[in-house]
């Protein structure tokens, strides 16, 4: 995966027990892939833009590994990619909140998540180191659409 720069930006998205360096088979393991549902955020040229995966965790529609791809962000894809993935968790979990963690750092992240609805909660299930922040959110007005986006698929 070249959307990340090193063994800092790797764990940073995918959590500290990913391994680094990887392999591609470890890279699938790690990230639960076939586990967990996955999507990929596709162009109109059906190039990879975004990346997410989902759960439920304590009746929340848990959004993870959300990421896009660095040419292509600051263009609302992030945006885009989280609604979409709420209102599918909506849908798929008959769940009416969502949740994520990021790292406090992470601004673009942090003001993408602000502006859909989320806000910082405490997590009754874990605790976190201190730059991790616990984030949740009701759920989006369904059936608004984004205009031209991307297509969102399930892997």
């Amino acid at each position: 995966m070249t959307w990340f720069d090193g063994e800092a930006s790797i764990k940073a998205w995918g959590g500290p027990s990913f391994r680094y360096p990887y392999s591609e088979a470890s890279f699938l393991d790690d990230m639960c892939w076939g586990t967990l549902d996955s999507f990929s955020l596709l162009t109109e040229h059906d190039e990879l833009a975004g990346f997410g995966q989902l759960y439920l965790r304590d009746g929340k529609g848990h959004l993870a590994r959300l990421a896009v791809a660095p040419s292509r962000r600051g263009k609302g894809l992030g945006r885009m990619l989280v609604r979409q993935l709420m209102r599918h968790a909506a849908d798929q979990f008959d769940c009416e909140q969502f949740s994520l963690f990021v790292l406090d750092d992470n601004v673009a992240a942090l003001n993408c998540y602000r502006s859909l609805g989320f806000r910082f909660a405490v997590d009754t299930l874990a605790e976190h180191p201190g730059h991790i922040r616990f984030m949740i959110a009701d759920t989006p007005q369904r059936g608004a659409r984004d205009g031209n986006s991307p297509v969102i698929r399930e892997d």
